[in-house]
């Protein structure tokens, strides 16, 4: 039976408002916009007090929210330490889709410059009034993790992170970036922060790096060994999202960030849309190329998350001019002539 701590330590704000108790919960126990007090919903609202009935019993081994981790067995690490009793002490928050990047594998809902690009922009972003309802409950928090959109990009999480700095230091905090907008101005709120993790995401070097995300690799490159210099006490973990398009990337990654990060995290594997996944190539292919990437996670010492590939099977139909469109229309925004790396591919 799992034991999973989430619903009595945690609330997740998606993009577009959901209230959830993590990230892998697939549901939602209400919206913020018809929220007045998280923390009230969290301690005494419907939904829950529902889960946590679920929690409590056998049955939330069939409950389909749950089913991510029920299926492969195991809760939340990020709730480990933290205690059984009904005590928020996790947030994980997006202020805002707004971001600077329009990756190819990312959605509007997450990204701003991506909608302008597509021309299907959609604004998400937090009130006032909910911000304040964030920072009431900052002082007894031991975690929090900040998403986008691009964190740094949205002057909101300055708020946020002052707020955090001059109550609760010592407070686990962890900002998901591709550190493109970490300019001079963030190093003294977090420089005041005892216990910081950044998730930099880097997907490709060179010009594929440019393809996926719109933006020069050089760049975020120099961005990263100036966060490195600045925030010597941050632990920094390179976060490769896994596509179709950057299978055979990790080893290039690694040489250009390993000096600079403290981890190198596998585990972000992309299954939707499927189309952009690795499940798009045939069996033999997909095997072997995971075999390398488990021989390469095992001559490094900074490698997480290669457990994440395994169980990996190609689809039974695979969209291949799903696909095409989609690497079509990205040449065009480009401006590039991207042929996919995989054989099958070439049309």
């Amino acid at each position: 039976m799992i034991n999973c701590k989430a619903p009595n330590s945690g609330i997740t704000i998606t993009p577009w408002g959901d209230i959830r108790p993590c990230c892998a919960y697939d549901g939602s126990l209400g919206n913020i916009n018809d929220i007045d007090d998280i923390s009230e919903h969290f301690r005494s609202g419907e939904q829950y007090k529902a889960l946590r009935g679920h929690m409590a019993t056998k049955d939330i081994q069939d409950y389909k929210p749950c089913a991510s981790c029920v299926d492969g067995k195991q809760e939340m690490k990020a709730y480990e330490n933290f205690s059984p009793e009904v005590e928020l002490e996790y947030l994980e928050v997006t202020a805002s889709n707004i971001c600077n990047q329009s990756c190819i594998m990312c959605s509007p809902m997450f990204s701003t410059t991506l909608g302008t690009v597509l021309g299907n922009k959609t604004f998400n972003r937090l009130t006032a009034k909910q911000i304040l309802d964030i920072l009431k409950n900052i002082p007894n928090l031991k975690a929090i993790q900040l998403k986008g959109g691009e964190p740094f990009a949205d002057m909101k999480n300055a708020i946020i992170l002052e707020r955090i700095a001059k109550v609760n230091p010592d407070c686990k905090v962890t900002i998901q970036t591709n550190t493109r907008a970490i300019t001079p101005a963030w190093y003294p709120i977090l420089s005041r922060l005892n216990n910081l993790s950044l998730g930099v995401s880097i997907d490709a070097t060179g010009e594929l790096y440019e393809w996926i995300r719109g933006t020069d690799f050089d760049t975020t490159h120099n961005t990263l060994q100036d966060v490195r210099d600045m925030l010597p006490n941050a632990k920094l973990n390179c976060t490769v999202t896994t596509s179709v398009f950057n299978f055979w990337e990790h080893e290039a990654i690694y040489d250009q960030v390993s000096d600079h990060v403290d981890s190198f995290d596998l585990s972000n594997v992309l299954r939707t849309p499927e189309h952009l996944s690795i499940l798009m190539l045939d069996q033999v292919t997909l095997t072997k190329r995971i075999l390398e990437l488990a021989t390469f996670a095992k001559a490094t010492d900074k490698c997480t998350g290669i457990e994440s590939f395994y169980n990996s099977f190609t689809l039974d139909n695979p969209d291949y001019e799903k696909l095409r469109a989609h690497i079509n229309q990205f040449n065009k925004i480009r401006k590039v002539n991207y042929e996919s790396p995989v054989s099958s591919f070439k049309y």
